[in-house]
């Protein structure tokens, strides 16, 4: 449409701006919260944007680590609070998780009817 043609333009690219259309999923906190934060930082990783989580300028990873400077909006606590009791071994231990995850597939093959990630109870 005249939009995608516009903003193609003006960014300099081409093909659809939106890649697919948008899907809710209900999520299972307790079970994948983990998963789905890893998944998340690991986006730009895993399509061969950078190497590191924590090089990506719009993540909140280097931030939840303590590498950058948070910002007000973001409330890492709720987070770290799934990794550890103090923030020092939180750190830690969400680092080490997130680097395990490197190369490894995402939570979807979990996926429930496509519309659920969790346990059937």
């Amino acid at each position: 449409g005249v939009y995608t043609r516009r903003f193609n333009t003006s960014h300099g690219r081409c093909g659809h701006v939106f890649q697919g259309r948008y899907k809710a999923i209900i999520v299972q906190k307790e079970t994948y919260l983990k998963e789905l934060a890893r998944y998340i930082v690991l986006n730009p990783v895993r399509a061969r944007m950078l190497d590191r989580p924590q090089d990506w300028p719009w993540s909140s990873y280097a931030a939840t680590t303590g590498d950058a400077a948070c910002p007000n909006w973001l409330r890492r606590d709720w987070l770290l609070s799934a990794f550890g009791s103090t923030e020092a071994a939180a750190v830690a231990h969400y680092r080490r998780f997130v680097a395990e995850g490197i190369g490894q597939p995402g939570p979807w093959g979990q996926l429930k009817q496509q519309v659920f990630l969790g346990s059937d109870a």
